[in-house]
This record gives structure tokens, sequence and C-alpha cells, in this order.
């Protein structure tokens, strides 16, 4: 599940944890863009990809309210040291995450400005700056340029883009 924040920053998080109660529901999510993790209550964001993948686990808190906890967090209980802020939980979280798939991956980033030319044939692209083609996997949404003088990343022009880009 990807959120994206309501505020001014318009900041996009990927959802770790959900936690639904009678009065509210908040989502736990970490921002590649500014490398941290936050809670935001359902009316403090908008949803931008409603997808969970069968990482979650649906589990309950102390008080019966409902939880579903991405697997990652669920292993150990790290979700509670994370809940705390625990700075070593977070820096274990973050190891955990790099070996995870993430709903990320499918959509350009907005953050970068370049995306590579689309040539004729298949999924060939090219490289704005150096001018290499290379072949890309149509579900990527950012790729790497492979000529090792360059190695810029680039928008996947082929890729899923999220909604009012110019909100972000």
């Amino acid at each position: 599940m990807i959120i994206r924040s309501n505020d001014e920053y318009k900041t996009i998080y990927e959802v770790y944890m959900i936690y639904c109660s009678e009065e509210e529901r908040l989502y736990y999510g970490y921002s590649v863009k500014v490398n941290e993790f936050s809670f935001l209550r359902d009316t403090e964001c908008e949803i931008l990809d409603n997808r969970l993948n069968s990482d979650f686990i649906l589990t309950k808190n102390d008080a019966s309210n409902d939880m579903l906890i991405h697997k990652a967090l669920y292993k150990d209980d790290l979700y509670r040291d994370v809940i705390e802020w625990n700075p070593e939980a977070l820096v274990e979280f973050k190891k955990r995450k790099k070996n995870m798939k993430s709903n990320l991956d499918e959509f350009q980033n907005p953050y970068i400005d370049l995306t590579a030319i689309k040539l004729d044939e298949g999924y060939w692209m090219s490289c704005p700056e150096c001018d290499e083609a290379f072949e890309v996997d149509e579900n990527q949404g950012v790729i790497t340029c492979p000529n090792v003088a360059c190695k810029i990343e680039l928008n996947n022009p082929y890729a899923k883009k999220f909604p009012n880009k110019d909100k972000i």
C-alpha cells in the first residue's frame, strides 16, 4: 500500500502497518525521499495504491483492535519497538527492508527528473545523458543506465505514474 501525506510536502510512504479502531485508522509508513518512518491518520493522507501483498499478517493489539503488520515488522515483535521509535529497531527494519519487494518498484519516482527515451523495438531504451541503449523490464519503475561511466537513475516511460504528479 502506498499513501501520500496531505500536508504541503506531499511525502509518499510505503505502508508497513495499519492500525484500525472504531475511531480511526493509522498508517505506519516509510518514506524513501526523507528516509524516515511516520504514522499518519487516514484524514492526514490519501491512498495512491491500495494493494496489500501476502506479506501482511492480520492480528490484534492488546486492546483487541485489528492490526495489519508486514511480516518484516511482525517477526520478533519488531513492530512494538518501532512504534516506540527505538533507534535500534528502526535500523533493524531498514536492514530487513532491503530484501523486500516493494510496490514502489512498479512506479516512476516523482523525485527523478530524467526519463529514459523509448526506442522503436520492444522495451529498448536510450539514456538521455550518454545515449547508451539497453533493454528494460516494463514493470520496473526506476532503471539505472548500464553504462559504467554514467550509471544515472532514470524513470521507465512504461512504468506506472503516481496521480497528481504536479502536487508532489
